[in-house]
This record gives structure tokens, sequence and C-alpha cells, in this order.
């Protein structure tokens, strides 16, 4: 019984020195720009794809253009959403991040078409973000 126990502990501990990899969990924050309001507005749900050790994992932005994961150094994270340039981020010793996507090539006749539809809208969704940064949730504590 006793052979037993100390076998178990051996291999536990040896097990146990094999999870040496150091992971910090990192707060991410993306942001794209519209080229008829004068803020950078949060994108909602960008796929971001999280290369590490040959693996890729994939998660989502909630409605604030936030998300948080457990990552190493050297990770790379990789932005892709509709309508922007995607864009690429290597993990360094910083816990945020604030990542500025850049619309794709668009049409100006178009856009303007889209903010004289929607004004309203484009107006009120500005005034709710500078209020969200006025409190201070877009905000990384390095």
């Amino acid at each position: 019984m006793k052979q037993l126990l100390y076998i178990s502990f051996f291999l536990f501990s040896i097990l146990s020195f094999g999870q040496n990899i150091k992971t910090k969990t990192i707060k991410v924050f993306v942001f794209g720009s519209v080229s008829y309001i004068k803020t950078q507005i949060p994108v909602f749900e960008a796929d971001i794809l999280i290369y590490t050790d040959g693996r890729v994992r994939e998660t989502k932005t909630d409605k604030d253009g936030k998300f948080q994961i457990e990552v190493k150094e050297g990770d790379e994270l990789i932005f892709s959403v509709l309508g922007y340039d995607e864009q690429k981020i290597l993990i360094t010793d910083k816990n945020c991040y604030k990542i500025f996507l850049w619309s794709k090539d668009f049409d100006v006749w178009e856009s303007r078409k889209t903010f004289k539809k929607n004004r309203r809208y484009y107006r009120k969704l500005e005034k709710e973000i500078l209020k969200k940064e006025k409190k201070g949730i877009y905000d990384c504590f390095d």
C-alpha cells in the first residue's frame, strides 16, 4: 500500500512539473473606424484566432468589443471582421491591448447614403460610446 502511495505521488509530481508553461489572462478591446463618425466604435462579434504551439483556438468579442483569454507570451492573435482589414498581433508582456481595425476600401457615395439614412442611429451610438469612455470601460491599466 505504501509503495502504491509513493508511486502515485512520484507520478503526480512529474506531471505537475510538466505544466510549467507560464500563461496569463489578457484583456483586448477591438475598435473599428467608420468614415462618417469621429470616434472609433467597438466591433462586436469579431472573429479572433489564437495560434499557440501549432494549435488554433477561436473566440469572439462581446457587445463592447472586448474579450478576455488565457494566452502565453509569443502567441499570435489574428483579428478578422467582415468589412475591415485583417490584423495580427504578437503577445508580449502587456496584459491589455487596444486593437484598431481599418475599414476596407469603400464607395464614398454609398457611405454618404448610409449615413443620411441612419443619421440618428450613428449619433446615438457615438454618444453611448463617449459615455462609456468617460466611465472608463475601455481603459487599459498596464
